[in-house]
């Protein structure tokens, strides 16, 4: 029987189009896929990579370690953390510093010891005895101002280094054995000390104690600090970036989504005027509870608004438009090429949907990362940001469903066309976009792990992944429940486990946030400004709030307290946690509501 090729089986693929076994029609779609994938696997540590510092050591320019103590930076290295003499903002207000240039760094760190430099230096090795590595011989140094420092050389697998420690004082033997000590640490790749010996020779000879006793740091400030850096809590947000890959690709991806925009609403804008209008307005009134919420959880280390604005924006029109618009139109058509019309219907848009869309809203984030990097550090900034990239998708994705809606009944009733998209879509909206970009976001955070010990690859996977699931499960609801009368009953249990889910990860992104108000806050409990249980409601959770305010047994008082703990951490922050009239006037604020 000679079986013609109109009756051949859907599946059939015919031997010219088979390579290993495989249908070669099929090898575009898949290898771009994988490249698309890979490139946003690895292009997010090349992005990061790329980034320099621009903090680069001038002739001229000295390291300010307080109280008049200095010493003099070698030429042409970065300063990554640390403050220079002679400008805005000068004053140390701690001994940790950390220069580097190429493989090398040298990080120079105060301590309070009672005791000589070789006491100092014995105490140190006690506390790294776990350190692989050989050490030399020790040594002394004097500086051109007279400190001695004794000298111990190291080699590792890790590299090649030397310590050396001071007590940054001359004089008498109880003089010097009461001043504060510096460690400086030098290390390199193997072999490669030499090549930077002459810099660091010259560094430690102009070493000087200054006029007066170097300034130590208590651990609560040192936490402090700490945590102002990794978090980059009261860095500006600079939009306009040039010198940036980032800011020329973000124009180039909301440049593109606006001009589809115009390509797409613009030959029916004038007839549709009723729909489109009605779509603003409506899901505009609709926008004020969520920013309201955005912005209730956006504490801590709260993001700033041209930041949050700006993944808004990524997200309606870049993600939207940009992307998802002509992606989900070729994906779409894949499907109904590979499993025929009926396989695209039911099952289309939840395979297609959590692939363009979440990446493409993913991909503001990335961005967003290249323009601030001081500022998107944690998961929970990126569960934030996520969340604002969402509800811009949304929100512009909304307004595309009325105009669609409306054209589809050819414009008749175009108001209450407008009304009923914005009841439907309203409602899913609550565990739609905005929750799948925060959770999102959040993964993709934990996967690169940009903070200290947050870096949780496993974790990360698994929450992108559940919100592709949670998006796959919404978008194909009728495929899911067969037509059957779970079709009743399943929004409302997705949309259960998506909250329960969305709480889940939210607790958990905000641990390293929580941390670092406590760390940052510190100081003030040390100094009696605030009281242990003001500490734990303002970087506590739901519950500590509410036990604070049954402490009080006020809710209003309550409230302005915790108002009041959260302005002057965020002064702080913006201060670099020096003291300046804004920091002064929030902490005498908080004192007066606790009077």
């Amino acid at each position: 029987m000679v079986v013609s090729r109109e009756e051949a089986p859907r599946e059939w693929v015919p031997v010219e189009d088979r390579f290993l076994g495989l249908d070669r029609r099929t090898f575009k779609a898949g290898f771009t896929a994988l490249a698309v994938a890979l490139v946003l696997i690895y292009g997010l540590q090349a992005l990061n990579a790329a980034i320099p510092w621009h903090n680069e050591i001038q002739a001229g320019q000295v390291l300010d370690l307080g109280s008049g103590a200095t010493a003099v930076p070698p030429v042409g290295w970065q300063l990554e953390s640390g403050t220079l003499t002679g400008g805005a903002g000068a004053t140390a207000t701690s001994l940790q510093v950390l220069l580097a240039s190429g493989g090398a760094t040298i990080e120079m760190r105060g301590a309070s010891y009672d005791g000589s430099a070789t006491g100092f230096l014995d105490q140190v090795e006690r506390s790294e005895s776990d350190t692989p590595g050989v050490t030399g011989a020790r040594g002394t140094l004097t500086t051109d101002a007279g400190l001695v420092g004794v000298v111990q050389s190291r080699t590792g697998p890790s590299g090649d280094g030397i310590d050396v420690a001071f007590k940054m004082a001359t004089g008498t033997t109880q003089e010097v054995d009461s001043a504060p000590a510096l460690l400086v640490r030098v290390r390199t790749a193997s072999g490669q000390f030499e090549r930077y010996q002459d810099d660091v020779g010259a560094l430690l000879r102009s070493i000087t104690p200054g006029g007066g006793a170097m300034s130590v740091v208590s651990e609560e400030k040192t936490a402090q600090l700490r945590a102002i850096e990794e978090s980059g809590w009261g860095a500006p947000f600079r939009f306009l970036r040039p010198d940036n890959v980032a800011f020329w690709v973000y124009l180039l991806g909301v440049g593109g989504g606006a001009l589809t925009m115009l390509r797409y609403f613009g030959p029916g804008a004038t007839f549709y005027t009723p729909a489109l209008a009605g779509g603003v307005v409506l899901f505009g009134l609709y926008l004020v509870p969520w920013l309201l919420l955005l912005r209730h959880h956006n504490r801590f280390t709260s993001q700033p608004a041209g930041l949050l604005a700006a993944g808004f924006v990524w997200g309606g029109v870049a993600a939207t438009f940009w992307i998802a618009l002509p992606a989900n139109s070729a994906l779409l058509a894949i499907w109904a090429k590979v499993g025929g019309t009926s396989f695209a219907s039911d099952w289309g848009a939840g395979l297609t949907a959590p692939i363009n869309e979440e990446w493409g809203k993913a991909i503001g984030l990335v961005l967003l990362i290249g323009l601030a990097p001081r500022l998107v550090r944690s998961a929970y900034d990126g569960f934030i940001i996520g969340a604002f990239i969402g509800l811009g998708f949304q929100v512009f994705e909304d307004v595309l469903y009325v105009y669609n809606g409306a054209t589809q009944l050819y414009g008749v009733d175009q108001l209450g066309s407008s009304l009923r998209v914005f009841v439907t879509r309203g409602a899913a909206g609550i565990v739609s976009h905005a929750l799948f970009s925060a959770i999102f976001c959040a993964g993709l955070m934990w996967v690169l792990g940009r903070t200290p010990g947050e870096r949780k690859v496993v974790r990360g996977v698994l929450t992108m992944l559940m919100a592709m699931v949670f998006h796959f499960a919404w978008d194909d609801m009728a495929a899911l429940s067969g037509g059957t009368v779970a079709a009743a009953v399943l929004p409302f249990a997705i949309a259960a486990v998506e909250l329960v889910a969305l709480f889940y990860v939210l607790r958990h992104a905000a641990g390293q946030e929580r941390r670092w108000m406590r760390d940052l806050l510190g100081p003030e409990v040390e100094a009696g400004v605030i009281d242990p249980a003001l500490l734990d409601a303002v970087s506590g959770l739901r519950k500590d709030r509410r036990k604070y305010r049954k402490h009080l047994h006020s809710r209003s008082e309550a409230r302005h307290r915790l108002e009041a703990a959260h302005d002057l951490a965020r002064e702080i922050a913006r201060a670099d946690g020096t003291e300046t009239p804004p920091v002064t006037h929030a902490r005498q604020e908080l004192q007066r509501l606790q009077t």
